[in-house]
């Protein structure tokens, strides 16, 4: 169980993903060789396959609990201090003042309960699930929230970070993948074929899949040299033209190698 808020875990994906990218950096430009990399990946391995890379929202539900608990006496009656102490703190106009008055305790648990069911439900699809399926994450979790005023300000904020923690796994597998494919070159002088021949070969456990398709990722050999990527946030095979994760409007791949 992580106690944290989803912005402390987003945090926790963003160095981590920083990492990862640096240590791409360092095997690009430091060359290490063959024993260096087997080291590298050994440290690199259990720290990925220990991890769920996705959030754990304990640290939401907690929060509202709490306001539910600060919203309803004993006798579930709405409190009015702590109803001004919300209108103060969240801005509430009046309109919302009057709905937060007429909340439930029961109803209110109810709901809450039923959209975290949901919410941990939906945390474990990549942004390339969503899109297939056509799920709409923020009109469901809008539909979910039963326009309970309480929900709606104190529910866990999952739309907007949703790809963080699938983009942070795919950049350390990719790392790991790119060791196994060093480490290939190496021991057999050429770069392997694929990635499943990769696996095949013992070099890795398996072929990482790509969060932005239906498939693993993009692995394109050539040469001494090779490419691979992540269709990236616009789920498009842009044949490995850089870009942060497809952002945009120009769209793009996010290349982990080369850098």
């Amino acid at each position: 169980d992580n106690p944290h808020r989803l912005w402390e875990q987003k945090t926790g994906y963003d160095i981590e993903t920083t990492a990862m990218w640096a240590a791409g950096m360092i095997i690009r430009r430091a060359k290490p060789d063959a024993t260096a990399i087997a080291a590298f990946e050994r440290e690199l391995s259990p720290m990925i396959e220990s991890q769920k890379f996705r959030y754990q929202l304990k640290g939401e539900q907690v929060v509202v609990d709490e306001a539910i608990d600060m919203t309803f006496e004993e006798d579930d009656m709405v409190s009015q201090g702590s109803l001004d102490s919300f209108k103060r703190n969240l801005g509430l106009t009046d309109v919302e003042v009057g709905q937060w008055q007429e909340l439930k305790r029961l109803p209110t648990l109810v709901v809450a309960r039923r959209l975290f069911w949901y919410v941990e439900s939906i945390i474990e699809k990549s942004p390339a699930d969503l899109r297939f399926n056509k799920i709409d994450l923020a009109g469901e979790i809008d539909s979910r929230s039963n326009n309970n005023i309480l929900i709606k300000y104190f529910r866990p904020d999952i739309v907007k970070d949703f790809d963080i923690p699938s983009q942070c796994r795919a950049e350390a597998e990719a790392i790991k993948t790119i060791c196994a494919i060093k480490r290939y070159q190496a021991d057999k002088g050429v770069l392997p074929p694929t990635l499943k021949v990769l696996q095949v070969s013992g070099y890795i456990n398996y072929v990482p899949s790509d969060p932005y398709s239906n498939g693993p990722l993009t692995y394109i050999p050539g040469g001494d040299d090779f490419k691979l990527y992540s269709f990236g946030a616009d789920f498009k095979n842009d044949n490995a033209r850089m870009s942060e994760w497809g952002k945009g409007v120009a769209g793009g791949d996010q290349v982990f190698w080369p850098l």
